[in-house]
């Protein structure tokens, strides 16, 4: 895929590959559509996952393999710089002059005691590895990058914030059939540490209308009256819109989109009081103890008899929320490109 700009020539444009195979995944698939298409003042080559329509060239080997360290610095062609929005990136030499890596949390250090033997050596190998061959390593809030600079033992020589940006409100609304007319909405893959089973906990205490699921599962799925698995993003926006609140009871964030996509909707938040959490939601949440059954059931339960709070909520969100516009984000993008590319 090669995208120009009408005012340069194309000899005179920095050659930038991006490793774009999360393109479809949440989060780190929310920020390559953010930055990609702003990228017109670089030729540009994208490495996709098989089956991917977004063009440029085709990386079979499965994402967090052995196999993606053998062929990544067989497809990744010669250039000025390349871009890893995810710690692997290979770990053999490539012919790029430069590489960036995004580093947006560090959650397999911090738990690294709950990990396999192999899941430790892969984990420490790969991050470590992936900011000792980094021109520029970029991390999404001052919480992760202090976790980064902590928990690895490795240190960036150079390191950048680049915040991330809500995007549903660019397409449409698209109706999702069997949500009830009031419900509570869960966004995020059901790992553990986005904490879906102290949020089940938590309701059996608060009269409280039922919960709407959205998220990849990675095994077996908790009893759940309203789950959707993953959704198309103009169904996402639909259910935001249509929710009493969102609940977002996180014991551990880099940085944190749905809260913003909630606001950008005029859904009110609850949410974590945990370090990214925060930073990024600022006043606009009703904050709550992760850990505490009582203390997300008393969140929740403020949020929905209180209309008062609510609508300070919502009007709180929508002040906030213009903090990390798409254009904050492209900004900082492009400046931390850029800043690499001078780099002698």
């Amino acid at each position: 895929m090669i995208l120009s700009s009408p005012g340069l020539k194309r000899g005179m444009m920095p050659h930038l590959c991006v490793d774009a195979r999360l393109y479809n995944a949440s989060g780190i698939g929310t920020y390559l559509k953010t930055v990609l298409p702003h990228l017109t003042d670089f030729q540009l080559t994208l490495l996709h996952a098989p089956g991917d329509p977004l063009g440029g060239i085709e990386v079979k080997a499965p994402i967090y393999s052995l196999a993606e360290q053998i062929e990544l610095p067989l497809k990744i062609p010669k250039c000025d710089l390349f871009w890893a929005p995810h710690f692997n990136t290979p770990l053999l030499p490539i012919r790029a002059k430069r590489r960036m890596v995004t580093i947006f949390d560090v959650y397999h250090l911090v738990h690294y005691s709950s990990l396999s033997l192999a899941q430790k050596i892969y984990a420490k190998t790969m991050l470590n590895g992936a900011i000792l061959h980094a021109d520029q390593v970029m991390s999404s809030t001052h919480y992760a990058a202090r976790e980064l600079m902590h928990h690895a033992t490795c240190k960036p020589k150079n390191l950048t914030l680049t915040p991330c940006a809500p995007l549903l409100t660019q397409k449409g609304v698209k109706p999702v059939k069997g949500v009830p007319s009031s419900y509570l909405l869960f966004v995020g893959n059901l790992k553990p540490h986005k904490n879906l089973d102290t949020l089940l906990k938590a309701l059996e205490r608060v009269d409280a209308p039922p919960l709407v699921v959205v998220g990849k599962s990675f095994g077996k799925i908790p009893q759940i009256d309203h789950y959707l698995g993953r959704v198309e993003d103009e169904e996402l926006h639909g259910l935001y819109l249509g929710a009493e609140a969102l609940i977002f009871p996180s014991t551990y964030e880099g940085f944190g989109i749905p809260p913003l996509e909630a606001m950008l909707c005029g859904c009110p938040v609850v949410a974590s009081k945990i370090g990214a959490v925060e930073e990024v939601c600022g006043d606009a949440a009703e904050y709550i103890d992760p850990h505490s059954i009582s203390s997300l059931a008393q969140g929740i339960e403020r949020v929905l008899t209180s209309g008062a709070r609510r609508r300070e909520l919502i009007e709180k969100g929508k002040k906030r929320v213009q903090l990390f516009s798409a254009e904050r984000a492209v900004e900082a993008f492009l400046e931390a490109v850029h800043a690499c590319l001078r780099r002698s």
